[in-house]
């Protein structure tokens, strides 16, 4: 299996990141695994066969600025096995 990852492009003021298992719905549904600021080149690895999503504030820099949209990685069963498929945010 492969595994997911989230990776900042930019410096965040605020980032959110969830689990979702290997669940394809809504991101807001399931746990928040990390809330805060997020630096260039920083990442987050999820469960192998797993699925990650993230959203940003939509003006970087500026934390008190609405969500943006959710990115999501997934990773896949009995694919890659043992590497990363990354997303951007």
């Amino acid at each position: 299996m492969s595994y997911p990852v989230i990776k900042a492009r930019g410096d965040y003021a605020n980032v959110e990141i969830r689990d979702t298992g290997n669940a394809v719905d809504d991101p807001s549904n399931h746990p928040v695994v990390y809330q805060g600021a997020m630096g260039t080149d920083q990442e987050f690895s999820g469960t192998e066969g797993g699925r990650l999503c993230a959203r940003r504030e939509s003006i970087p820099g500026n934390a008190t600025s609405p969500p943006g949209l959710w990115v999501c990685a997934s990773g896949f069963s009995d694919v890659h096995v043992g590497e990363s498929v990354v997303s951007y945010i």
